[in-house]
């Protein structure tokens, strides 16, 4: 039997007990209080910044808003000036590659237009002749069947035989023409191009459809020879190939048709699906 000495001693003992509890757990409340008060403060600090890097954003945006809207201005008028100026190169016999910047190829459109041939075929001259052997490399990995002929056209421009190299790249481009879209690159028909009912812009991007305009227009190349007043100065294919010119074997010539070539290629990649032979949309 329990004395009441024996419950007054238990009594004391868990009370003890007790204390020695309480002060640890106020020690602990007192350490993690310690402990999280860096990270409150963090948190402030974050929530601080996280104001003031919104507001800088607002005004940035805020600032930048007019010169945005005038940049979304600029890109709805890219088209139709691209349009105009592939049109215009190819006009002079010219066609844009994947190479060209747009502001150039708006640039060079406007020299056409002021009749600054001079400087347009010098610019051009200087921008293809350092490319030739790439685009002869890209030609002849895309047209493997067409290596042996495409290697003959390069190697009689390198040599200077225009003659020779003039006549084959006119070929070479009405084949892989045919191979892109099924229809001749210089067939007609009512007085149109065949490639034009080839390449349909229906569906297709604003974008697209300014590039592929050379193909949609007619031009010199493949005007009939009663349009063209000199036959030796204009470059044309049926005047070449029928013997009507004697006077085409220039660099400049050649120079444009590979310029073509290249374009053909660029189109054929970037533009028609060659599974099925229509535009991409």
């Amino acid at each position: 039997m329990i004395t009441n000495a024996q419950l007054e001693q238990i009594q004391k003992s868990a009370n003890e007990a007790l204390a020695t509890w309480r002060r640890f757990g106020e020690e602990i409340t007192k350490q993690a209080q310690l402990a999280l008060a860096p990270l409150q403060a963090f948190t402030k600090l974050w929530e601080q910044q996280a104001q003031t890097a919104f507001q800088a954003v607002k005004r940035i945006s805020d600032y930048l808003a007019p010169s945005l809207r005038e940049l979304a201005a600029a890109l709805a008028k890219l088209p139709p000036g691209i349009q105009r100026s592939t049109a215009l190169l190819a006009s002079r016999g010219w066609y844009i590659s994947s190479e060209l910047g747009f502001p150039d190829m708006l640039r060079l459109g406007n020299l056409v237009d002021e009749q600054s041939f001079d400087q347009v075929d010098e610019e051009l001259a200087d921008f293809f002749t350092p490319q030739l052997r790439q685009i002869e490399a890209d030609l002849c990995a895309q047209y493997p069947h067409r290596k042996h002929i495409l290697a003959t056209a390069f190697a009689a421009h390198d040599r200077k035989d225009y003659a020779a190299s003039v006549p084959l790249f006119l070929i070479q481009a009405d084949g892989i023409c045919y191979e892109m879209l099924g229809v001749q690159l210089y067939r007609k028909k009512r007085g149109l191009p065949a490639t034009a009912a080839a390449v349909d812009i229906h569906g297709l991007s604003p974008l697209t459809a300014a590039v592929l305009e050379p193909l949609r227009i007619l031009v010199p190349l493949a005007q009939d020879t009663t349009q063209i007043d000199d036959l030796d100065v204009a470059l044309n294919r049926h005047a070449i190939l029928h013997g009507l010119a004697t006077q085409y074997g220039s660099e400049l010539n050649s120079l444009k048709l590979i310029s073509l070539l290249a374009y053909l290629h660029f189109v054929h990649l970037n533009a028609i699906k060659s599974d099925d032979q229509t535009i991409e949309q």
